[in-house]
């Protein structure tokens, strides 16, 4: 294992791949049926696998958004210059870090805030562009982590869930530098985790003319996935559907250029209802959670 390799159990990077990881990781040669995600029609639509011409099965995953050209070609400038200024972490998986948030044990569930001194002047210009996307005026993010994609590292993340005691509802991301897909699996698909099968109505795109169905009902099947292509200086918001019944996950074989990912996240109802004993810290949380021009 290299020095700078902080991967552990199955976790793996270009540096420490071994074939007992390559067992656990999700990859292409995993995948059974491949979908493909509109945001224009918000529909999931099948991918051919021999031609890679979209099919005729599609069904909603509810809880998705991409916008596109969510930051200007100034501020993301603006925005890399920053981050790049800053040192990064070693994390796993080939992944590099920088976080802005609480110090949290999710298994004991206790969260220590005095490590927290707010976030850097930057994420006003980050702040601003989710003022701009419907949906997000009332996001408040308290906690913000920079990851750094390196092919030549084999970054990826492994399927998983967000935390959901602490984490709110809305999970969002800028995604810098360059392009990526952000692959949502199930995840009942997986030993780790278990998750009853959903069922999901096919429908077609919508028109001038209406809809036309491009199914009947579908099912999904094991190892069926979504891929959703997110663009350079593009925002995505996962939430609903997406975040609780679906891993998402960036496999290997997307990353094929350096990509920053500036990914925020809110408080949960736990921490913002008055009613429980979390609130003090949530409303600790929130004071902090303020552009410190210090940093």
């Amino acid at each position: 294992m290299g020095a700078s390799c902080q991967c552990k159990g199955v976790r793996a990077c270009a540096l420490c791949e071994h074939d007992r990881v390559a067992s656990h990781r999700l990859n292409v040669s995993r995948i059974g049926r491949a979908f493909v995600f509109c945001p224009k029609c918000k529909l999931c639509i099948e991918l051919d696998p021999q031609n890679g011409e979209l099919g005729a099965s599609s069904f909603r995953l509810e809880g998705i958004e991409v916008a596109e050209n969510a930051i200007t070609e100034d501020h993301e400038k603006f925005l890399v210059d920053a981050i790049e200024s800053a040192p990064w972490k070693d994390s796993q998986s080939g992944r590099l870090k920088q976080d802005f948030g609480p110090k949290v044990n999710f298994k004991k569930r206790k969260v220590k805030c005095d490590s927290f001194l707010g976030f850097p002047a930057y994420m006003d210009v980050v702040q601003m562009s989710f003022s701009r996307i419907p949906g997000l005026n009332d996001f408040v993010p308290v906690e913000l982590c920079n990851l750094k994609y390196s092919p030549e590292r084999g970054s990826c993340i492994d399927p998983h869930f967000d935390d959901s005691w602490l984490w709110g509802e809305r999970l969002v991301t800028l995604n810098l530098l360059g392009q990526t897909v952000l692959t949502f699996s199930q995840a009942q698909d997986f030993d780790d985790l278990t998750q009853k099968q959903t069922h999901y109505d096919a429908h077609g795109c919508g028109s001038e003319q209406g809809s036309e169905a491009l199914g009947t009902r579908n099912k999904c099947q094991p190892m069926d996935v979504v891929h959703v292509l997110l663009p350079r200086r593009s925002l995505v918001t996962v939430a609903r559907a997406a975040r609780s019944e679906w891993h998402h996950s960036i496999l290997r074989e997307h990353v094929t250029e350096t990509r920053l990912a500036m990914t925020c996240r809110e408080l949960s109802e736990t921490f913002l209802d008055v009613n429980n004993a979390e609130s003090e810290q949530g409303k600790i949380l929130l004071e902090k959670a303020r552009v410190n021009p210090e940093l």
